[in-house]
């Protein structure tokens, strides 16, 4: 995922989204490994408290235990069960898309995305999602994506509706959002 590949589709022909795309029709450079350098963007994300009423967790990270955690990374996901890249446009680093809970017997994973608050409602978290499940029915040979939408989160179930995502189910009391307990709506795709 490193290296920009041409613009084209493995079968030779040229991306019929590419002209229409925000992203300028750069579609195999969006996404790469995570680096040091990618610490500012790291920090950023991961001490945003609007990100923490989304996520798992609710406590700042130290730039130590992000340095620890980008030299940690591996990029077998087999071994370590997840998987983050981080998502590039006009060569400037927005964001990050992850896969986690990846089950190696039913060939699925659980993805989560987020875009600085200056990149978003442009499509580049829509592009990054169709990169991913690209990368995950290539090259990971994952049979299904899911993810869990918090109520209220209208841009990413907006997001997984748009790339094609079937919301399966919603888990009431699932998660903790300003003081009290919300829904998840499940979201599934097969690959």
């Amino acid at each position: 995922m490193n290296k920009k590949a041409p613009s084209t589709s493995p079968k030779g022909e040229s991306p019929k989204r590419a002209e229409s795309s925000p992203l300028g029709g750069i579609r195999r450079g969006l996404l790469r490994a995570l680096e040091p350098e990618d610490l500012p963007l790291l920090y950023t994300i991961e001490n945003d408290p609007e990100m923490w009423d989304v996520g798992a967790t609710a406590t700042p990270y130290s730039r130590h235990a992000l340095r620890h955690h980008i030299q940690a990374m591996g990029a077998d996901i087999t071994e370590s069960g997840e998987l983050r890249f981080v998502i590039e446009y006009a060569g400037q680093p927005v964001g990050l898309i992850d896969l986690t809970n990846y089950d190696a017997r039913a060939l699925r994973a659980e993805v989560s995305i987020a875009v600085l608050r200056e990149y978003r409602g442009q499509g580049i978290g829509l592009e990054a999602l169709r990169l991913l499940e690209e990368h995950c029915r290539r090259y990971l040979r994952l049979h299904q994506l899911y993810a869990l939408v918090p109520e209220g989160n209208a841009a990413s179930l907006s997001l997984f509706r748009s790339a094609g995502f079937t919301p399966v189910f919603d888990i009431p009391d699932w998660h903790f959002s300003n003081g009290k307990y919300i829904k998840a709506t499940f979201f599934q795709k097969i690959l």
